[in-house]
């Protein structure tokens, strides 16, 4: 951990030192009733090495409004910062990827030099504890999946939204139920439909994605995540809550493009 003044952005928010916090590690988080809250092991590649890079870890929180609140002023600076739960029941806040530590070393005190943030520690490639193949079966992740995104169910649709306190659109509610869960699944919807694995008809399983093309043109506009069956949990759109919907529906079942896993 390098020790830094502290800044302005910290006092907005109420941040309190890494090691301070970490004394509420065992503290039940202040999170909202309907996320649902896994318990955590080590993480195993899931394949996307391209998004597996270093991290620059800025914040520690027991109370996840705090996370949300950095994480969003981060993100209004051009950053790509996201916060997940940790199995320490501590809300973590990232920035990241970089593909070198090097790299992350220099953004770091980048950051720094601009009284961005204040204290940083540099995290390696799949160093978090989070889920992960070896914290069990491919199944019971698949079941952590769907009962992630079961737990933003009623949440708004906001487009370009990626946080509870802001609310969702369809690739930002994915890509933050997948981190939650330890698989870092891109933000654009586009990269999500290419680097996921194609599901023969058939064979799609519980927190696959399934995406759709709906103005039927043949280009991804919209992802859903599977729960049960045909079932899968989406946000619909602008004055819409998230919300599951049946692919027996006939309007989504003709608009499916194509169904992608990530394991």
């Amino acid at each position: 951990m390098k020790n830094r003044p502290s800044l302005t952005v910290a006092a907005l928010f109420s941040l309190v030192p890494v090691l301070g916090l970490l004394l509420l590690a065992t503290a039940a988080p202040a999170c909202r009733s309907r996320t649902w809250i896994v318990p955590l092991g080590p993480a195993e590649s899931s394949g996307f090495r391209d998004f597996a890079g270093y991290k620059i870890q800025v914040g520690v929180f027991s109370l996840e409004n705090n996370a949300v609140r950095l994480t969003l002023s981060l993100r209004q600076r051009g950053l790509n910062a996201f916060s997940f739960f940790h199995e320490t029941r501590v809300f973590k806040v990232q920035i990241g990827p970089y593909s070198t530590r090097e790299e992350a070393v220099r953004a770091a005190e980048d950051l720094a030099g601009r009284n961005i943030i204040a204290e940083y520690l540099i995290i390696r490639p799949w160093a978090e504890i989070v889920p992960g193949r070896k914290s069990g079966s491919d199944a019971a992740l698949r079941d952590r999946l769907a009962s992630t995104a079961l737990g933003y169910v009623e949440f708004p649709y906001v487009w370009g939204g990626a946080l509870p306190e802001e609310g969702f659109d369809c690739s930002g509610l994915a890509m933050t139920v997948y981190r939650m869960n330890g698989i870092p699944l891109p933000r654009a919807l586009a990269e999500q439909y290419e680097k996921g694995k194609r599901v023969p008809p058939g064979r799609m399983k519980k927190g696959d994605l399934v995406f759709f093309s709906m103005e039927k043109t043949g280009r991804v506009s919209h992802v859903g995540i599977l729960i049960d069956g045909d079932r899968f949990i989406h946000a619909p759109g602008r004055n819409k809550t998230i919300r599951p919907d049946s692919l027996s529906n006939p309007y989504y079942r003709d608009r499916i493009l194509g169904v992608r896993s990530y394991f």
